[in-house]
This record gives structure tokens, C-alpha cells and sequence, in this order.
């Protein structure tokens, strides 16, 4: 029997107000429609993304991901989450682990609506 379980890191700082996807390291962009557990496109950078979002006017969200790491090992290699206890370690935790400090962009019918610049740039 599979557990379904959504962990997210929310934490409140102050974070950048711009994205210069120059200066990141290697990544891809993913977008994520809302209540579909899957992505829907995958693109080598946003302004192919967005390319590709505003001709299909599709509502969702372009998250930048780093290559070669995990969501997990990622947030505690940057300083953005330290395990507390044996479960935060878990696989389940590191499954389904997410973090806010991933660059990430919400648009509505094809349409930028606003920015949650991560902090891990």
C-alpha cells in the first residue's frame, strides 16, 4: 500500500526580487499544470518555456530544476533545510520532498501572474 504524502519547505526569508538564469547553476525548467501530479513540458530554458506556454495559453507552474541532485540534498546543500529527525531523512520525505527556494513562475491562460523567486540562485 502506497502512501501519499506532500511535504513541503516553507520557510520565510527575505529573497531576491530578480532571476538571472545565467548565473544558476545547470537546470532545466518544468511546468506543472494544476492538479496533475505530472509535468506537462520540460525545456532547456524560460524563454522557451514561456514560448511555449503563451501559444498554448496554459495555467500552471514553470519551476527551475537543478540537474543531477535531488530536491532534498539540494535544500540541505544550500542551506535551506537541515534534517531534524530519522524521518526527515526517509524516503518518503526525500520522494516527496519541494522546496520554495527553487526559482519559480505562476501563469494564468498562457499569462506571467507572479514570480516566486526562490532563493537558491
Amino acid at each position: 500500500m502506497s502512501q501519499n504524502i506532500l511535504c513541503r519547505l516553507t520557510i520565510m526569508s527575505s529573497k531576491p526580487t530578480a532571476f538571472d538564469e545565467s548565473t544558476w547553476q545547470p537546470h532545466v525548467w518544468v511546468f506543472n499544470g494544476p492538479q496533475n501530479p505530472l509535468s506537462s513540458g520540460v525545456f532547456t530554458s524560460k524563454a522557451i518555456a514561456e514560448e511555449w506556454i503563451a501559444s498554448n495559453r496554459v495555467t500552471g507552474m514553470l519551476t527551475a530544476y537543478p540537474l543531477d541532485t535531488g530536491i532534498h540534498q539540494w535544500s540541505i546543500d544550500n542551506g535551506y533545510f537541515t534534517p531534524k529527525s530519522p524521518e526527515d531523512e526517509s524516503p518518503v520525505k526525500i520522494q516527496s520532498f519541494s522546496s520554495a527556494y527553487l526559482p519559480h513562475f505562476h501563469y494564468e491562460n498562457g499569462i506571467e501572474e507572479s514570480g516566486g523567486i526562490g532563493g537558491g540562485l
